[in-house]
């Protein structure tokens, strides 16, 4: 009878944790949002904010910059808090987690896409670069070095030190297989 209760109770945390994480993730994803959007604000940029980002008429070189940043330094605040939160936390806190995983994954699963698929004009890493004249896949893999250096953080101080080794594999071999590609590109075409 204990471990059928234990089973339910285990299901239970999943679940709270998996609707935890949809709505560390909602909310993640609007304040990245609203970080475009406050740079906006500030720069008098003539900018709409909807449930799907942030509108703005043809931006300046230096005022797309600077709109893209805002964005990405809320989310790097933000998964730096939820990690400090966690590392500071007493005991293995999963819903801490969350909220760096939901943080990291905004800006590494996007940027691992679109490095994939040589389409990376939409992140905000590349047209931060663009804009200031330096190569856009140098940008875009140290934000992915950088949110992925906290995921992998987040999960060796939450205690699962199994994941931690697959997720390291997984990331090197992304890492190995963008190279590739990059030295790929140069070298023939």
């Amino acid at each position: 009878m204990i471990n059928l209760s234990y089973e339910i109770k285990s299901k239970e945390n999943l679940l709270i944790f998996f609707l935890i994480s949809i709505g560390a993730q909602i909310i993640a994803y609007q304040v990245h949002e609203f970080g475009h959007y406050l740079v906006g604000m500030i720069l008098g940029i003539e900018q709409r904010f909807v449930l799907t980002g942030v509108m703005h008429e043809e931006l300046t070189n230096l005022h797309q910059a600077l709109h893209s940043s805002g964005g990405l330094v809320v989310t790097l605040v933000l998964a730096l808090i939820s990690l400090i939160l966690l590392i500071s936390s007493k005991k293995s806190n999963s819903y801490l987690l969350s909220f760096v995983y939901a943080n990291t994954l905004l800006r590494i699963q996007p940027m691992v896409d679109s490095l994939v698929s040589k389409n990376m004009q939409y992140q905000d890493e590349y047209k931060i670069a663009e804009s200031v004249e330096i190569p856009g896949q140098l940008l875009c893999i140290i934000s992915l070095v950088i949110f992925s250096a906290i995921f992998a953080t987040a999960i060796y101080y939450s205690g699962k030190k199994k994941m931690l080794k697959v997720i390291v594999f997984i990331f090197a071999s992304g890492v190995a297989a963008i190279i590739i590609n990059t030295l790929g590109s140069v070298l023939f075409y």
